[in-house]
């Protein structure tokens, strides 16, 4: 019987675990303890693609592992109210599905008005919700309490705690508005044998739900906020990580990576596994190598950020551009005349929609980039600077890093 081919060294698809999972052990330790602790609260927060689904993922696993059940229900694409109750009703049958199928015929008897029966061929149960009984606007934002309460109704009477992960939660405010994130306050703060992780990356919506006016405020505190990895650390990984699989790294190709690619994890884990099925055959990576990666990368890239740089108007387009090639602020005269900005106002009407769409992320104040804002796609960096730069005769290395301050 052959054997299954081996499992590459960098994953940037689905579930990391394993020795593909880089550092976050304090991270998934607080998960996990959050979820084993009924009652207990938590806010994850972090930008996409910085890993936080993953060590969501993993602690998932390790406290189910451990004996707790885990619902992880996604509600980035949800809709409605009942769809995201539909949402956590599929994450019960997946979690429960198997080894603890009698948890989920008891939600569902507890909310036998509200919740369908059926079973799979497996003879598995499958929870299903009532579609007609929250048709009307008066019911529909009731779905969501019906079936959060069932759960943990379930979990008391049992005397089982039971964890839910709630990720990009604060999509329910798009679902349902603001009335439907105080609506979900009230149903969490009553619960006592669930344990809540709420998760989310936008972190304009996530501000209005925590801060002083949001539906939140001081109840998921103190949040973990998922930053990089140290990058030193993510260096070292990924030079191992090639050594491992028969691709000896030159000094610095890890660090390369972290530099390019950086800072957010999964941006990194696609570089470097370019940079793997490029030098593959000849067993050796070089920094030049990294470099021809992360210009195929772009390459491969350039229809999905091609169509990012149309949606945008002229006047935000002359912001990327500045933000690829300038050397100064954003709003200071040497900036605003090289790329045609316009009075500072202007700049700033430019700026806001493309931080909402998560083009542009705005730098801390001790941030040493000279411009005041990164590209939020290092390979939407590299496009503009391959494609958009040359329009204002300015000619860049598609690698160049944003400029620091003196």
């Amino acid at each position: 019987m052959a054997r299954p081919a081996p499992l590459p060294p960098f994953h940037v698809h689905g579930r990391v675990t394993g020795s593909r999972f880089a550092d976050r052990a304090d991270e998934v330790r607080r998960v996990v303890g959050v979820l084993e602790e009924p009652g207990a609260k938590l806010l994850v927060r972090g930008r996409r693609r910085m890993g936080k689904t993953s060590i969501l993922e993993v602690a998932q696993a390790r406290a189910m592992h451990r004996g707790t059940p885990v619902l992880y229900a996604d509600l980035s694409t949800a809709q409605t109210l009942p769809e995201a109750a539909t949402r956590l009703l599929i994450a019960a049958n997946t979690a429960l599905g198997r080894q603890w199928h009698e948890v989920l015929l008891d939600i569902a008897r507890r909310a036998a008005q509200a919740i369908t029966v059926s079973f799979g061929d497996d003879g598995r149960p499958q929870l299903g919700l009532v579609p007609e009984r929250f048709q009307s606007p008066a019911h529909a934002p009731q779905a969501l309490d019906v079936v959060l309460d069932a759960i943990n109704t379930t979990a008391r009477a049992r005397r089982r705690p039971l964890g839910i992960i709630l990720d990009e939660f604060q999509e329910l405010t798009t679902a349902g508005g603001q009335s439907a994130a105080w609506t979900l306050r009230g149903v969490i703060q009553r619960h006592d044998a669930v344990s809540y992780v709420c998760a989310g990356s936008r972190r304009r919506l996530l501000d209005a739900l925590v801060g002083r006016d949001g539906a939140f405020f001081k109840m998921l505190d103190p949040p973990l906020d998922v930053g990089p990895i140290d990058p030193a650390f993510l260096a070292v990984w990924i030079d191992s990580r090639l050594s491992k699989f028969r691709v000896a790294p030159q000094p610095g190709v890890g660090a390369r990576c972290v530099a390019l690619a950086g800072p957010c994890t999964l941006d990194v884990m696609l570089l470097a596994r370019e940079v793997y099925q490029r030098q593959a055959a000849s067993r050796a990576a070089t920094v030049a190598s990294v470099d021809e990666a992360f210009a195929v990368l772009v390459t491969l890239l350039s229809d999905g950020l091609r169509h990012q740089w149309d949606e945008t108007s002229p006047a935000q387009q002359q912001v990327l551009r500045a933000v690829a090639g300038a050397s100064a602020g954003l709003t200071t005269g040497e900036t605003t005349v090289a790329f045609g900005l316009g009075p500072s106002g202007s700049v700033m009407s430019a700026v806001r929609p493309l931080i909402e769409r998560e083009l542009l992320v705005r730098e801390p104040r001790e941030s040493p980039v000279a411009v005041g804002y990164t590209f939020d796609s290092p390979y939407m960096r590299g496009w503009v600077i391959r494609h958009a730069l040359p329009d204002l005769g300015l000619q860049r290395p598609i690698t160049a890093l944003p400029t620091t301050s003196p």
